[in-house]
Formats: structure tokens, C-alpha cells, sequence
């Protein structure tokens, strides 16, 4: 293995070729070799992408005689002494072709050190551009490329005058055939000719349907009903249960009819009766209220302020 000398060898030795001395000391040893920082390894030391450059390769057994740390990625790279490697099989015309067409760029032909596999940088920014500015100049319908994007309303990618004007044309006819057909099936209902007669009052408050669905709608309706009543007496069926009780025994309670002045909360009574459930009268009188009677009470129980004018108020 080649020996890796240090800076102390150089004061030593002026013979001692300087890109054989290390340029800085070893971060650790694995397995007796040492491991450099970046751009610390002796200079005349080759990575084995270096040594295929030049159609080389570590021979058989050959040892690394260093490691290095690479700068951007951080991983371990063995370094080899080039003096040590082997020679590689000369390249057929086919590899050089290959590997000239992978470092060649596509657009400019320009051959690069590196592959660029298809186009430089350069070029496919410019490329990447170039596309751009089309499409910033393309009507997304038609497809059609304008010189600039002004007949596109100035907005990149947008609709020019042909396209706008079809479309808005197409909308209006969809929403006119929406208006004049029934609400719930879209059948058409009214022909276009009537239409076009009727104001925008009568077109806002029209509300088509066709015979089936006003049918289905008014069963619906029905149906909504019947389940709203259902849903009631489910809820009133313990006050149902509880009547029915009290209606069994008919000592149990006792009804109480009133009359009034009217409906609102500081109405006044002015008849009180109260009978059995076997129509046997407890109670049945008469009462001043204290004010006059409404003529839309008097219409409804007959009882007049001369009736109740002798009576003694409720309370008196």
C-alpha cells in the first residue's frame, strides 16, 4: 500500500513530491487507514470515478490508502493510489458513440464534460420559456396563438373574443332551456317563441312543472301530512291514555264550561257552568264582568250588559 506522508516528511525531505504530503491531519483511522476531511487528502490520490476517467480501475486486491469525507453529501469515499490501479478494456467505437451522445446537448450540440442526458441547462430553461410564452398566448378552447396576449383580455391562458362570445352564447341558450322546462324533470314546457315574449316579471315568478310532477309533488305533500299527523298523536298518546282513563269514571271529574268577554288574557267571565259527566248541573250563573260586553262577544253566547246589568261582580 502507499504510504500517505505528513507534513513533518516534507521538513525532512525536500526531494518529497509536495502532492504526496497529506494536507491536514486525519480525522480518525478505520482499519488502519485514514479517514480526511474534505480537501485535507494528498492531492495525487484518485476516487474511482476519477480513475475511470482515464480508463483505469483499482486492480485486483489493491487497498484504499485513504477515505475522505465528501463536501455536499458527507459519505465516505475511498481513495486510491492511481500508480497501483489496473487498466481498463479500451472503449468500442459503439461505448465512445454512446457516451459522446449522453454528454451532447440536443438543442445547441455542445459536448459537455458530464452527461446532460438530453439538453443543458441552458437550453431547457430557454426551452421551458419558450413554452411558457406560448401558453401564455394560446386560447384554451380553440388553440389558437396570438402574436401577444391582448386578444386573450391580457390574462395568461384565457378565452379570445370567438371563444368568449360562443360560450356566453351556449350559456345563455342552457339557461333559457332550463327556465322553460319543468323544475323537477327538465321536460321543456314552453316553446322558445313564447318565451322570448314574456317579460323578466313573468319569467322571474314562472314556476313550471309538468303534469306527472305536480302530481307526485301534490302525493308527496299528502304523504308529508299524513306522517306530520302521525308524529303528533305519537307525541299526544300519554295525554290520550290519561283522557281515556278519566273518561271511564265518570264521577272522577267534572266539566267546566265558561263565557267571556273575548279570547285576550284580561277578558272577563260573564257565565260559569259546571255538570257531572252524567249531565247532572252543579253549577250554572250568570256574572257581571264589570265592563261592557264586546257586541262580537254578545254575538257569539247571547248575553248583553241589560242581561248581567242586576248581577254583582265577580268578586263582590
Amino acid at each position: 500500500m502507499s504510504e500517505v506522508l505528513t507534513a513533518s516528511a516534507v521538513e525532512q525531505n525536500d526531494e518529497v513530491d509536495p502532492d504526496r504530503v497529506a494536507r491536514g491531519e486525519p480525522l480518525k483511522f478505520v482499519g488502519g487507514v485514514p479517514v480526511y476531511d474534505s480537501g485535507r487528502a494528498p492531492a495525487f490520490l484518485r476516487t474511482k470515478t476519477q480513475l475511470g476517467r482515464v480508463r483505469r480501475k483499482p486492480a485486483v486486491g489493491q487497498r484504499p490508502v485513504a477515505y475522505i469525507y465528501t463536501r455536499w453529501y458527507g459519505d465516505r469515499v475511498a481513495l486510491w493510489d492511481p500508480e497501483q490501479s489496473a487498466k481498463m478494456r479500451p472503449l468500442s467505437a459503439l461505448q465512445r458513440r454512446q457516451m459522446e451522445q449522453r454528454r451532447t446537448c440536443t438543442a445547441c450540440g455542445e459536448v459537455f464534460r458530464s452527461p446532460v442526458w438530453g439538453m443543458c441547462r441552458p437550453c431547457r430553461q430557454r426551452r421551458e420559456q419558450q413554452a411558457a410564452d406560448q401558453r401564455r398566448r394560446t386560447c384554451q378552447v380553440c388553440g389558437t396563438v396570438f402574436r401577444n396576449a391582448a386578444p386573450l383580455g391580457g390574462f395568461s391562458g384565457g378565452l379570445c373574443l370567438a371563444c368568449d362570445e360562443r360560450i356566453e352564447r351556449g350559456r345563455k341558450v342552457a339557461l333559457s332551456l332550463v327556465d322553460r322546462s319543468c323544475r323537477r324533470c327538465l321536460t321543456q314546457l314552453v316553446p322558445l317563441a313564447v318565451w322570448s315574449k314574456m317579460s323578466e316579471r313573468e319569467r322571474a315568478v314562472a314556476d313550471w312543472y309538468c303534469t306527472p310532477c305536480e302530481r307526485e309533488i301534490e302525493r308527496e305533500r299528502a304523504e308529508a301530512q299524513r306522517q306530520a299527523d302521525r308524529d303528533r298523536w305519537e307525541d299526544l298518546g300519554p295525554t290520550i291514555a290519561w283522557a281515556q282513563k278519566i273518561l271511564a269514571e265518570p264521577e272522577a271529574y267534572a266539566i267546566v264550561d265558561t263565557e267571556t268577554t273575548g279570547l285576550a288574557a284580561t277578558s272577563r267571565i260573564v257565565e260559569i257552568a259546571v255538570t257531572t259527566a252524567a249531565g247532572t248541573v252543579l253549577l250554572n250563573t250568570l256574572l257581571n264582568p264589570g265592563e261592557p260586553i264586546p257586541a262580537e262577544a254578545t254575538a257569539i253566547h247571547g248575553i248583553t250588559d241589560a242581561v248581567v246589568a242586576d248581577l254583582s261582580e265577580p268578586g263582590g
